[in-house]
């Protein structure tokens, strides 16, 4: 039986937008629980081009236009740990219900609090946010408004 694509052509839009983010990872299983368990998100679809290759890709929501994070697993290439932290070329910000049950799910879930919970106050909205790491060092920011 053919698989339903995880996006297809009539789910494209006519103008550009964000369509995934790639996290280069050493373990799926492990980021993958990571990813579902700590951070929520749900698995949308996988991948595996060649044996030495295998993506999997997540989200929050069964909007075809969400962007998706795609989970990377390059068997034949090596792994370039991101050790920097707060100072890493890449982070990327997720929106969430509970930022402090996120954090509060890090360390149990393989993962690394960079900066925990903080309330900003500011004149037009109030935010709790915070950074953490994913087991093999990428980091996230946690927001949330309100």
């Amino acid at each position: 039986m053919p698989r339903k694509p995880i996006i297809t052509r009539d789910d494209l839009p006519l103008k550009a937008r964000m369509l995934q983010v790639t996290v280069r990872v050493t373990d799926l299983d492990r980021a993958d629980a990571f990813y579902t368990t700590v951070l929520g998100l749900e698995r949308r679809g996988k991948y595996k081009p060649s044996p030495t290759v295998e993506e999997r890709f997540y989200g929050f929501e069964s909007d075809p236009a969400e962007t998706l994070i795609c989970l990377a697993h390059f068997a034949d290439q090596p792994f370039v740990p991101s050790d920097a932290g707060l100072g890493a070329p890449v982070m990327f910000n997720l929106t969430v219900p509970d930022v402090k049950a996120i954090v509060a799910r890090t360390v149990a879930g393989g993962g690394t609090i960079l900066r925990d919970t903080i309330t900003q106050p500011a004149t037009v909205f109030t935010q709790d946010m915070a950074f953490i790491a994913d087991p093999d060092g990428t980091a996230i920011e946690l927001t949330h408004f309100y």
